[in-house]
């Protein structure tokens, strides 16, 4: 006795909706170190930078500050970095 539904049909493809998918970022390394411009701030108060792809946060700063960051951890598209001096 055949079941309903153990046959799965696949009708035609859909184009796919939304945004085009991004290229995958650049390798970004635990210690490197990078001057960062603070674009914006983040929920939790974190200034937030923008480097090879990635989205750092950073604590104890603000928007428009130009500061030399080491990373201290990283994930799929976002980092976040401690402060090593500013500029």
């Amino acid at each position: 006795m055949e079941e309903f539904g153990s046959e799965r049909r696949r009708g035609p493809r859909r184009p796919r909706r939304g945004p085009p998918r991004q290229a995958p970022p650049e390798n970004l390394e635990v210690g490197e170190e990078l001057t960062l411009r603070i674009f914006g701030v983040s929920r939790r108060g974190d200034g937030m930078g923008k480097a090879k792809g990635y989205t750092i946060f950073v604590p104890n700063t603000k928007a428009g500050d130009v500061v030399k960051v080491r990373v201290t951890r990283v994930w799929a598209r976002y980092a976040t970095a401690e402060v090593v001096g500013s500029e």
